[in-house]
Protein backbone atom coordinates (compact mmCIF):
# COMPACT_ATOMS: atom_id res chain seq x y z
CA UNK A 1 0.00 0.00 0.00
CA UNK A 2 2.56 2.12 0.42
CA UNK A 3 3.89 1.73 -2.93
CA UNK A 4 0.96 2.17 -4.10
CA UNK A 5 1.20 5.94 -2.40
CA UNK A 6 4.32 6.44 -3.43
CA UNK A 7 3.42 5.83 -7.29
CA UNK A 8 -0.39 8.40 -6.82
CA UNK A 9 2.06 10.50 -5.67
CA UNK A 10 4.67 10.50 -8.47
CA UNK A 11 2.23 10.61 -10.84
CA UNK A 12 0.55 13.79 -9.41
CA UNK A 13 3.75 15.30 -8.66
CA UNK A 14 4.81 14.78 -13.01
CA UNK A 15 1.48 15.75 -14.15
CA UNK A 16 2.09 19.48 -11.52
CA UNK A 17 5.45 20.15 -12.66
CA UNK A 18 4.56 19.52 -16.57
CA UNK A 19 1.52 21.76 -16.33
CA UNK A 20 3.35 23.57 -13.99
CA UNK A 21 6.06 24.49 -16.74
CA UNK A 22 4.11 25.31 -19.56
CA UNK A 23 4.25 28.98 -20.14
CA UNK A 24 1.65 31.60 -19.04
CA UNK A 25 1.68 33.34 -21.85
CA UNK A 26 1.40 30.54 -24.49
CA UNK A 27 -2.19 29.38 -22.95
CA UNK A 28 -3.07 32.89 -22.58
CA UNK A 29 -2.60 33.42 -26.37
CA UNK A 30 -4.34 30.57 -27.14
CA UNK A 31 -7.24 31.34 -24.84
CA UNK A 32 -7.35 34.81 -26.74
CA UNK A 33 -7.60 33.22 -30.07
CA UNK A 34 -9.98 30.70 -29.10
CA UNK A 35 -11.92 33.91 -28.18
CA UNK A 36 -11.30 35.62 -31.18
CA UNK A 37 -12.07 32.89 -33.46
CA UNK A 38 -15.01 32.54 -36.55
CA UNK A 39 -15.23 28.51 -35.90
CA UNK A 40 -12.60 26.67 -34.17
CA UNK A 41 -11.75 23.63 -35.67
CA UNK A 42 -9.68 20.61 -33.65
CA UNK A 43 -7.44 17.86 -35.22
CA UNK A 44 -5.28 15.10 -33.58
CA UNK A 45 -4.73 11.55 -33.50
CA UNK A 46 -4.84 8.73 -30.98
CA UNK A 47 -5.24 9.63 -27.00
CA UNK A 48 -4.10 13.03 -27.61
CA UNK A 49 -7.56 13.36 -30.26
CA UNK A 50 -9.78 12.09 -28.03
CA UNK A 51 -8.56 14.80 -25.40
CA UNK A 52 -8.83 17.35 -28.36
CA UNK A 53 -12.75 16.05 -29.03
CA UNK A 54 -13.08 16.75 -24.98
CA UNK A 55 -12.28 19.92 -25.46
CA UNK A 56 -14.09 20.71 -28.70
CA UNK A 57 -16.94 19.68 -26.73
CA UNK A 58 -16.74 21.68 -23.63
CA UNK A 59 -16.19 24.84 -26.07
CA UNK A 60 -19.77 23.96 -27.84
CA UNK A 61 -21.47 23.46 -24.35
CA UNK A 62 -19.64 27.07 -23.63
CA UNK A 63 -21.48 28.81 -26.81
CA UNK A 64 -18.03 28.71 -28.96
CA UNK A 65 -18.26 27.26 -33.06
CA UNK A 66 -16.19 24.38 -32.39
CA UNK A 67 -16.22 21.35 -35.01
CA UNK A 68 -13.70 18.57 -35.35
CA UNK A 69 -11.89 17.53 -38.50
CA UNK A 70 -14.13 14.93 -40.33
CA UNK A 71 -17.15 15.13 -38.50
CA UNK A 72 -20.20 15.56 -41.04
CA UNK A 73 -21.00 19.19 -40.06
CA UNK A 74 -16.93 20.23 -40.02
CA UNK A 75 -17.56 23.80 -42.44
CA UNK A 76 -14.79 24.59 -44.86
CA UNK A 77 -11.46 26.54 -43.18
CA UNK A 78 -10.87 30.08 -43.76
CA UNK A 79 -10.28 33.86 -42.93
CA UNK A 80 -10.57 34.12 -39.26
CA UNK A 81 -11.36 30.91 -38.32
CA UNK A 82 -8.72 29.01 -35.66
CA UNK A 83 -7.11 25.20 -36.16
CA UNK A 84 -6.04 23.39 -33.16
CA UNK A 85 -3.51 20.80 -33.52
CA UNK A 86 -1.77 18.06 -31.27
CA UNK A 87 1.46 16.88 -32.81
CA UNK A 88 2.46 15.38 -29.41
CA UNK A 89 6.40 14.38 -30.66
CA UNK A 90 6.43 17.42 -33.17
CA UNK A 91 5.78 15.43 -36.92
CA UNK A 92 1.94 15.47 -37.57
CA UNK A 93 2.50 12.98 -40.62
CA UNK A 94 -0.89 12.45 -41.68
CA UNK A 95 -2.21 15.59 -39.76
CA UNK A 96 0.14 17.55 -42.41
CA UNK A 97 -1.95 18.64 -44.98
CA UNK A 98 -4.38 20.30 -42.63
CA UNK A 99 -1.60 22.50 -41.89
CA UNK A 100 -0.89 23.46 -44.91
CA UNK A 101 -4.82 23.49 -45.66
CA UNK A 102 -5.23 25.93 -42.59
CA UNK A 103 -2.71 28.27 -43.52
CA UNK A 104 -3.90 28.04 -47.25
CA UNK A 105 -6.88 29.44 -46.45
CA UNK A 106 -5.68 32.49 -43.76
CA UNK A 107 -6.83 30.56 -40.96
CA UNK A 108 -4.95 30.86 -37.69
CA UNK A 109 -2.39 27.66 -36.60
CA UNK A 110 -2.48 26.87 -32.96
CA UNK A 111 -0.44 23.55 -31.58
CA UNK A 112 -0.21 21.95 -28.18
CA UNK A 113 3.24 19.80 -28.43
CA UNK A 114 6.33 18.40 -26.93
CA UNK A 115 8.18 19.03 -29.53
CA UNK A 116 8.57 21.47 -32.75
CA UNK A 117 9.94 19.53 -35.22
CA UNK A 118 8.90 18.55 -38.12
CA UNK A 119 6.21 20.58 -40.74
CA UNK A 120 4.37 21.85 -37.12
CA UNK A 121 7.30 23.56 -36.58
CA UNK A 122 6.94 25.70 -39.61
CA UNK A 123 3.42 25.85 -40.15
CA UNK A 124 1.95 26.48 -36.28
CA UNK A 125 1.29 30.63 -35.68
CA UNK A 126 1.21 29.59 -31.85
CA UNK A 127 2.46 26.74 -29.58
CA UNK A 128 1.44 25.52 -26.50
CA UNK A 129 4.32 23.65 -25.40
CA UNK A 130 4.79 20.50 -22.40
CA UNK A 131 7.98 18.96 -21.30
CA UNK A 132 6.69 15.36 -21.55
CA UNK A 133 7.81 12.24 -22.52
CA UNK A 134 6.59 11.68 -26.05
CA UNK A 135 7.11 8.13 -28.37
CA UNK A 136 9.47 10.25 -30.79
CA UNK A 137 13.14 8.23 -30.61
CA UNK A 138 14.93 11.47 -30.44
CA UNK A 139 12.53 12.15 -26.84
CA UNK A 140 14.81 11.54 -23.73
CA UNK A 141 12.21 12.78 -21.14
CA UNK A 142 11.43 10.57 -17.80
CA UNK A 143 7.95 9.32 -17.02
CA UNK A 144 6.72 6.69 -14.18
CA UNK A 145 3.45 6.69 -16.79
CA UNK A 146 3.78 4.21 -20.32
CA UNK A 147 3.95 5.80 -23.77
CA UNK A 148 2.33 9.81 -23.72
CA UNK A 149 0.29 9.45 -20.78
CA UNK A 150 1.54 12.18 -18.88
CA UNK A 151 2.01 14.14 -21.98
CA UNK A 152 -2.08 13.64 -22.32
CA UNK A 153 -3.10 14.32 -18.73
CA UNK A 154 -1.26 17.78 -19.44
CA UNK A 155 -3.24 18.65 -22.10
CA UNK A 156 -6.93 17.64 -20.91
CA UNK A 157 -5.69 20.27 -17.98
CA UNK A 158 -4.36 22.94 -19.98
CA UNK A 159 -7.32 22.78 -22.67
CA UNK A 160 -9.86 22.79 -19.17
CA UNK A 161 -8.18 25.76 -17.93
CA UNK A 162 -8.34 27.31 -21.29
CA UNK A 163 -11.96 26.69 -20.20
CA UNK A 164 -12.15 28.53 -17.32
CA UNK A 165 -10.71 31.36 -18.64
CA UNK A 166 -13.38 31.67 -21.23
CA UNK A 167 -15.41 31.74 -18.63
CA UNK A 168 -14.45 33.93 -16.44
CA UNK A 169 -12.33 36.42 -18.15
CA UNK A 170 -10.97 38.27 -15.17
CA UNK A 171 -8.95 34.77 -14.60
CA UNK A 172 -5.23 34.68 -14.81
CA UNK A 173 -3.87 31.76 -16.24
CA UNK A 174 -1.78 31.50 -13.04
CA UNK A 175 -5.16 31.18 -10.95
CA UNK A 176 -6.88 28.67 -13.51
CA UNK A 177 -3.89 26.76 -13.32
CA UNK A 178 -3.66 26.86 -9.41
CA UNK A 179 -7.74 26.16 -9.38
CA UNK A 180 -7.48 22.48 -11.61
CA UNK A 181 -4.45 20.92 -9.89
CA UNK A 182 -6.00 21.94 -6.23
CA UNK A 183 -9.07 20.26 -7.32
CA UNK A 184 -7.72 17.63 -9.55
CA UNK A 185 -5.64 16.41 -6.33
CA UNK A 186 -8.02 16.35 -3.95
CA UNK A 187 -10.09 14.30 -6.22
CA UNK A 188 -7.93 12.23 -6.46
CA UNK A 189 -7.41 11.27 -3.17
CA UNK A 190 -10.65 10.47 -2.29
CA UNK A 191 -10.48 7.39 -5.26
CA UNK A 192 -9.61 4.30 -3.08
CA UNK A 193 -7.41 1.87 -3.85
CA UNK A 194 -9.62 -1.11 -3.38
CA UNK A 195 -12.00 -0.11 -5.90
CA UNK A 196 -9.32 0.36 -8.50
CA UNK A 197 -7.98 -3.29 -7.36
CA UNK A 198 -10.97 -4.84 -8.13
CA UNK A 199 -11.72 -2.72 -11.52
CA UNK A 200 -8.50 -3.65 -12.82
CA UNK A 201 -9.20 -7.24 -11.39
CA UNK A 202 -12.90 -7.80 -12.99
CA UNK A 203 -11.30 -5.94 -16.29
CA UNK A 204 -8.72 -8.75 -16.10
CA UNK A 205 -11.30 -11.54 -15.63
CA UNK A 206 -13.52 -10.59 -19.01
CA UNK A 207 -12.97 -12.39 -22.05
CA UNK A 208 -13.31 -9.13 -23.76
CA UNK A 209 -14.20 -5.76 -22.30
CA UNK A 210 -16.87 -3.37 -23.69
CA UNK A 211 -17.03 0.74 -23.33
CA UNK A 212 -19.91 3.50 -22.99
CA UNK A 213 -20.65 6.48 -21.51
CA UNK A 214 -22.13 10.33 -22.67
CA UNK A 215 -20.21 11.75 -24.89
CA UNK A 216 -17.42 14.03 -23.34
CA UNK A 217 -17.03 10.91 -20.96
CA UNK A 218 -16.78 8.17 -23.44
CA UNK A 219 -14.46 10.33 -25.05
CA UNK A 220 -12.36 10.21 -22.15
CA UNK A 221 -12.97 6.80 -21.08
CA UNK A 222 -11.54 5.68 -24.56
CA UNK A 223 -8.78 6.87 -23.40
CA UNK A 224 -8.32 3.76 -21.29
CA UNK A 225 -10.03 1.64 -23.53
CA UNK A 226 -6.90 1.95 -25.81
CA UNK A 227 -4.87 1.36 -23.02
CA UNK A 228 -6.43 -2.19 -22.36
CA UNK A 229 -6.85 -3.02 -26.13
CA UNK A 230 -2.75 -2.04 -25.69
CA UNK A 231 -2.66 -4.32 -23.07
CA UNK A 232 -3.77 -7.08 -25.29
CA UNK A 233 -7.74 -7.23 -24.64
CA UNK A 234 -10.37 -7.34 -26.52
CA UNK A 235 -11.80 -3.74 -26.54
CA UNK A 236 -15.33 -2.25 -28.04
CA UNK A 237 -16.18 1.04 -27.83
CA UNK A 238 -20.26 2.48 -27.94
CA UNK A 239 -20.75 3.89 -31.28
CA UNK A 240 -18.26 1.80 -33.18
CA UNK A 241 -19.68 0.51 -36.33
CA UNK A 242 -17.66 -3.02 -36.07
CA UNK A 243 -18.92 -3.64 -32.04
CA UNK A 244 -20.26 -6.74 -31.49
CA UNK A 245 -23.26 -7.43 -28.61
CA UNK A 246 -21.79 -7.84 -25.41
CA UNK A 247 -22.32 -11.83 -24.13
CA UNK A 248 -21.83 -13.63 -20.42
CA UNK A 249 -18.99 -13.55 -19.34
CA UNK A 250 -17.90 -10.18 -20.77
CA UNK A 251 -17.47 -6.69 -19.22
CA UNK A 252 -19.16 -3.45 -20.01
CA UNK A 253 -17.51 -0.07 -18.36
CA UNK A 254 -20.06 2.60 -17.94
CA UNK A 255 -19.05 6.27 -16.76
CA UNK A 256 -22.35 7.96 -15.83
CA UNK A 257 -20.62 11.52 -13.80
CA UNK A 258 -24.05 12.56 -13.03
CA UNK A 259 -25.89 9.32 -13.30
CA UNK A 260 -28.08 7.64 -16.49
CA UNK A 261 -30.56 8.64 -18.44
CA UNK A 262 -33.54 5.97 -19.27
CA UNK A 263 -31.43 5.02 -22.11
CA UNK A 264 -28.28 4.27 -20.16
CA UNK A 265 -30.09 2.76 -17.96
CA UNK A 266 -31.92 0.10 -20.21
CA UNK A 267 -28.65 -0.94 -21.94
CA UNK A 268 -26.90 -1.55 -18.79
CA UNK A 269 -29.92 -3.51 -17.14
CA UNK A 270 -30.60 -5.08 -20.65
CA UNK A 271 -26.26 -6.34 -20.43
CA UNK A 272 -26.60 -7.82 -16.79
CA UNK A 273 -29.84 -10.09 -17.39
CA UNK A 274 -27.26 -11.46 -20.62
CA UNK A 275 -24.53 -12.16 -18.20
CA UNK A 276 -22.67 -9.41 -18.65
CA UNK A 277 -20.41 -7.74 -15.56
CA UNK A 278 -21.33 -4.31 -15.85
CA UNK A 279 -19.21 -1.78 -13.72
CA UNK A 280 -20.03 2.06 -13.26
CA UNK A 281 -17.62 4.78 -12.97
CA UNK A 282 -20.10 7.67 -11.15
CA UNK A 283 -20.39 10.33 -8.66
CA UNK A 284 -23.92 9.49 -7.71
CA UNK A 285 -24.83 8.71 -4.40
CA UNK A 286 -24.96 4.59 -2.70
CA UNK A 287 -28.82 4.93 -3.27
CA UNK A 288 -29.20 5.29 -7.27
CA UNK A 289 -30.30 3.69 -10.11
CA UNK A 290 -27.22 3.49 -11.33
CA UNK A 291 -25.79 1.66 -8.86
CA UNK A 292 -28.81 -0.83 -8.48
CA UNK A 293 -28.06 -1.98 -12.05
CA UNK A 294 -24.18 -2.64 -11.55
CA UNK A 295 -22.07 -5.28 -10.42
CA UNK A 296 -20.00 -2.75 -8.97
CA UNK A 297 -19.67 0.86 -8.83
CA UNK A 298 -16.61 2.74 -8.26
CA UNK A 299 -16.59 6.67 -6.97
CA UNK A 300 -15.02 9.01 -8.36
CA UNK A 301 -15.86 12.69 -7.59
CA UNK A 302 -16.61 15.62 -9.37
CA UNK A 303 -20.29 15.58 -10.22
CA UNK A 304 -22.36 14.71 -7.30
CA UNK A 305 -24.59 17.98 -6.12
CA UNK A 306 -22.80 20.18 -2.87
CA UNK A 307 -19.15 18.54 -4.08
CA UNK A 308 -17.65 22.04 -4.56
CA UNK A 309 -15.65 22.42 -7.32
CA UNK A 310 -15.18 25.83 -9.12
CA UNK A 311 -14.42 24.49 -12.93
CA UNK A 312 -17.41 24.45 -15.41
CA UNK A 313 -19.67 20.88 -14.38
CA UNK A 314 -17.85 17.86 -15.54
CA UNK A 315 -14.30 18.74 -16.11
CA UNK A 316 -13.17 18.17 -12.87
CA UNK A 317 -14.95 14.24 -13.41
CA UNK A 318 -13.42 14.15 -16.65
CA UNK A 319 -9.97 15.05 -15.44
CA UNK A 320 -10.30 12.34 -12.30
CA UNK A 321 -11.54 9.70 -14.60
CA UNK A 322 -8.42 10.32 -16.87
CA UNK A 323 -5.90 10.18 -13.91
CA UNK A 324 -7.28 7.86 -11.80
CA UNK A 325 -7.50 4.66 -15.19
CA UNK A 326 -3.88 5.62 -16.39
CA UNK A 327 -3.50 4.77 -12.88
CA UNK A 328 -5.49 1.57 -13.02
CA UNK A 329 -3.07 1.19 -16.70
CA UNK A 330 0.02 1.37 -14.61
CA UNK A 331 -0.85 -1.01 -11.70
CA UNK A 332 -2.33 -3.77 -14.19
CA UNK A 333 0.85 -3.40 -15.96
CA UNK A 334 2.84 -3.94 -12.40
CA UNK A 335 0.69 -6.86 -11.61
CA UNK A 336 1.68 -9.11 -14.94
CA UNK A 337 5.14 -7.44 -15.32
CA UNK A 338 4.75 -5.93 -18.44
CA UNK A 339 6.63 -3.61 -20.00
CA UNK A 340 6.50 -0.38 -22.37
CA UNK A 341 7.35 -2.17 -25.18
CA UNK A 342 4.73 -5.01 -24.94
CA UNK A 343 1.99 -2.05 -24.63
CA UNK A 344 3.86 -0.45 -27.71
CA UNK A 345 3.59 -3.04 -30.22
CA UNK A 346 -0.24 -3.02 -29.93
CA UNK A 347 -0.33 0.50 -30.74
CA UNK A 348 -1.36 1.51 -34.16
CA UNK A 349 0.74 2.47 -36.85
CA UNK A 350 -2.05 4.23 -38.90
CA UNK A 351 -1.30 7.65 -37.38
Amino acid sequence: MCEDKAVREAILNELTAGFTQIAEEQILRLAQAVRAARHILVQGKGRMGLILKAFAAQLAAQGYEARVVGDVTTPPIGKDDLLIVTPTGGDPKSSTRFLQVARENGALVAAFTANRAGPVGSLADLFVEAQARTMALDNTAQSVQPMCSALEQMGLLMFDAVCALLAEPGLSVSEARAMVLRELSRALSAVREEQIEELIGRVDAAPRVFFDAPLRERLLLSCYAMRVHHMGKPVYVAGEVTAPEPARGDALVFSCGNGADETALFCMERARRRGVCVMALTSVPEASAVRERCDAAFYLPGMERGYGSEQQRGLLYGQCLLVALDYAVYKTMRKHGWREEDLSARHTNME
